[in-house]
């Protein structure tokens, strides 16, 4: 390089002191020209205003270009930051250009107006090409040069890319994936952050390499997106490497692909009863994610009956259960479909389906049928009631076994919901004596219930009339006298005024054996009345086996009527050797109450 004249020396100097990163020079014109542009920058003289950056080979800075001494003047003709950074490096061979020239002036300041065109290839390079930063026409040398006011916005770079869900974790885009949004993204520089934005609606998102506006330049870019819990990253862009003078470049492509882990589930069956509520867990499902917690799940419940609910989701650690209540109106097996969805991504479900196995509700009974019964019955046999409250009585069939080997169906009475409802029949028993009456209640859901009544049935004397004993005589288990010549003698009666000479019984009138022929049909609280001995038209033997007998607390005898009451009826099993004759008595032993 040719040394510079002491004037250049001191300018250059006094240029530095002021903009220590770069020089404007004005120096005066030559039409000398150079072998190439080398030559030219090694020359004190010859060259025309120009950009001198002292790093040969290096861009000039935005931050040089932003200094006071230049940045109004470049700026108001449109020359910003960007154009510094982005604008493309083009390399001009003599003769093919033509740029303006400043006025030359004697000191290192922006040139001020006045312009004229001229050939700075043919006039400062005679061979060679020179290079310069070209954007719209206009020019800043890199190492020397001019440039043409044109003006407008600076190039500017721009990083693009989509953040889109990718359902199938394969890393790839594919058709039917969308693109979410909201998510943010940050844009680093040098490994810092220096902005960030968030995605459109169709998941898009940029990023201006806006150099007048971020502290940003030439360099090593990145993209990262703002993380989301219980989403898996399965792409994402690498170092983005932007160099100078790239232009409006689109750096696009840079897409994010993530997927939520997809739910498992498993149904879960249930049992119970019709009218009962029913609960538990009808689902159970597990989430890769373990932080996730049971307010990010939605889950419906159908019951297979036409009804809906929002069932209860709980759990942790990636393992949860959905629980529900329902009470089914009747019997059945239904399918039970549960839906759950990831609040946070609709895509994101599971659907189960199970049985709910309902069973008729039960059925629970009473006997109902008297102690005691003549033998033509006719009554309740059993109460029940069911645990549904939807019954109605034509959801029941009964039926009636008597005990002494036949059966009949049983008539349920009207009722509805829970009961009680009764179960009545009638039977004609051809014999006396013990019997077990079982009601069997069938539900058409299939529920059961078996009532049993063990029962005491009785007669009368056949032709009407009814034999006494006293009521100090009527305990259940009580041998007693119920006919016979001694009648008087073997029943106490405590209603009576007459006494027994030797002791304080009451004891009725001697003519009176027992037998009452009035009314036909006895009856408790009804009085009797009878003649004296045989007359009173004892019945022909033998006995029922259970026969049906007066109890008396008085008799009394006036002229040939003799009278007593009725205070009650008991069942006496009567012992064989009756006869109408009051000289062979009649016996047995007291073995129930009839009223």
């Amino acid at each position: 390089m040719r040394k510079p004249s002491a004037v250049i020396e001191a300018r250059l100097r006094w240029a530095l002191a002021v903009i220590p990163t770069f020089l404007v020079l004005a120096l005066p014109a030559t039409s000398a020209g150079y072998v190439n542009q080398e030559e030219m920058l090694a020359s004190p003289v010859g060259r025309y205003t120009f950009v001198y950056d002292p790093g040969i080979n290096h861009t000039i800075p935005r931050q040089a270009f932003a200094e006071p001494l230049l940045a109004s003047y470049y700026e108001a003709r449109g020359f910003d930051a960007n154009f510094v950074d982005w604008a493309p490096i083009s390399t001009f061979e003599p003769g093919s250009a033509e740029w303006a020239s400043c006025v030359n002036k004697p000191h290192p300041e922006p040139c001020p107006a006045g312009f004229f065109h001229f050939d700075p290839v043919r006039v400062g390079i005679k061979f060679g090409p020179i290079t310069a930063v070209r954007w719209n026409g206009a020019f800043i040398g890199t190492y020397c040069g001019n440039f043409t006011p044109v003006g407008g916005e600076g190039p500017t770079p721009e990083i693009t890319g989509v953040k889109y869900e990718d359902r199938n974790g394969d890393g790839v885009r594919e058709a039917g994936e969308p693109g979410l949004s909201g998510w943010t993204i940050n844009l680093l520089y040098e490994g810092k952050v220096v902005a960030n934005t968030t995605t459109d609606g169709e998941g898009r998102y940029y990023f201006r390499l806006d150099a007048d506006h971020l502290p940003i330049g030439p360099g090593t870019y990145q993209v990262q997106e703002v993380q989301r819990a219980g989403w898996v990253q399965s792409r994402a862009p690498g170092a983005i490497r932007v160099e100078a003078g790239v232009g409006a470049t689109q750096y696009a492509g840079n897409d994010f692909g993530n997927y939520d882990p997809k739910i498992t589930a498993k149904g879960q069956n249930l049992s119970g009863a019709e009218g009962a509520e029913v609960n538990g867990a009808v689902a159970t499902f597990t989430d890769p994610d373990v932080s996730a917690v049971p307010s990010e799940y939605l889950a419906r419940v159908a019951w297979g009956d036409g009804s809906e609910s929002i069932g209860a989701v709980s759990g942790a650690g990636g393992k949860f259960s959905v629980g529900g209540s329902h009470i089914y109106a009747e019997e059945g097996g239904y399918t039970v479909t549960v839906t759950i969805n990831d609040i946070d991504n609709a895509s994101n479900t599971a659907t189960t389906t199970s049985t709910a196995t309902i069973a008729d509700a039960p059925l629970t009974s009473a006997c109902a049928a008297p102690a005691t019964t003549l033998q033509a019955f006719s009554g309740a046999t059993a109460r029940f009631t069911d645990a549904d409250p939807g019954g109605t009585s034509a959801d029941y069939v009964a039926r009636i076994e008597w005990g002494d080997g036949s059966e009949s169906g049983g008539t349920v009475s009207a009722g509805d919901g829970h009961g009680p409802y009764v179960v009545s029949g009638s039977h004609l028993y051809e014999a006396t004596g013990p019997f077990t009456i079982t009601t069997t209640i069938t539900d058409v859901g299939g529920s059961r219930t078996v009532a049993k009544c063990h029962t005491l049935v009785f007669a009368f004397p056949s032709g009407g009339g009814a034999f006494v004993i006293g009521d100090g005589n009527a305990a259940v288990g009580t041998e007693v006298t119920f006919w016979g010549s001694q009648w008087w003698k073997e029943n106490s009666l405590s209603g009576n005024s007459q006494l027994e000479e030797r002791g304080r019984a009451k004891r009725g009138p001697a003519s009176f054996k027992g037998f009452a022929d009035e009314p036909m049909t006895p009856g408790c609280g009804i009085g009797w009345s009878t003649r004296p001995g045989n007359s009173s038209r004892p019945p022909a033997a033998p006995l029922p086996a259970y026969m049906g007998v007066i109890v008396s607390s008085m008799v009394h005898q006036s002229g040939s009527t003799i009278s007593g009451d009725t205070v009650h009826i008991v069942v006496v099993k009567t012992n064989s050797g009756y006869e109408p004759d009051p000289g062979h008595a009649g016996t047995g032993t007291v073995e129930a109450t009839v009223c």
